[in-house]
């Protein structure tokens, strides 16, 4: 789906609904907007075929991008062989390249980590506001934040697949588990991300 399919500007939307059983209102500046539209067949089977490749090793991600799908918008950005020891949020956030951030991230659990929950810290702290112009594309089951790349274009988003490839890819060519709904972000001011990244774990762990 693209977003100028929907005769809505960018500047109106919020939230871009998915499959019809989770249609929803989006609000618009002076209310709310109601967009009956739903993903092609082929949509969503491209979408479960995405799914399941991201089930496998990184090692065959692109030979089983060239092998079962087709009528993709996918192009790989960065693909096996190169580091992809970071995910969706830490290459959104500029994290993954940040030595302070690497060298914290070996001492702690192995669980705490910059993840969808660190983006709601950030955003329930103000740190991410939604913004129109926002080049943070925040990606939603619901409420709960699946999913996060970068607008590269008008329609498309460059974004870390998990432990696998980084893509830049068409808004809702993603895995049928990265969420139904976006909405636009960008960075409030100029915090730095480590420091704020350093105080939600020290809520962890206190």
């Amino acid at each position: 789906m693209k977003a100028t399919q929907t005769g809505i500007l960018w500047s109106q939307v919020q939230v871009l609904v998915g499959p019809p059983e989770k249609q929803t209102l989006i609000r618009n500046g002076g209310g709310f907007v109601f967009l009956n539209y739903h993903l092609s067949m082929n949509q969503q089977e491209l979408r479960n075929q995405l799914q399941d490749i991201t089930l496998n090793h990184p090692s065959i991600h692109q030979r089983l991008l060239r092998e079962r799908v087709q009528n993709h918008s996918l192009k790989v950005v960065s693909g096996f062989g190169n580091d992809l020891s970071y995910n969706c949020v830490m290459y959104a956030l500029n994290l993954q390249n940040d030595q302070r951030y690497l060298d914290l991230r070996i001492a702690l659990p192995g669980h705490i980590h910059a993840d969808t929950k660190f983006l709601k810290f950030l955003i329930d702290q103000g740190f991410l506001v939604e913004s129109e112009k926002g080049q943070l594309i925040i990606y939603f089951e619901g409420d709960v934040i699946k999913h996060i790349g970068k607008l590269s274009s008008h329609n498309r988003v460059v974004s870390k697949w998990g432990i696998g490839l980084l893509y830049d890819h068409e808004l809702f060519d993603i895995p049928v588990d990265y969420g139904c709904s976006i909405k636009r972000f960008s960075v409030k001011g100029s915090p730095d991300i480590f420091v704020e990244f350093k105080n939600y774990v020290d809520l962890l762990l206190d």
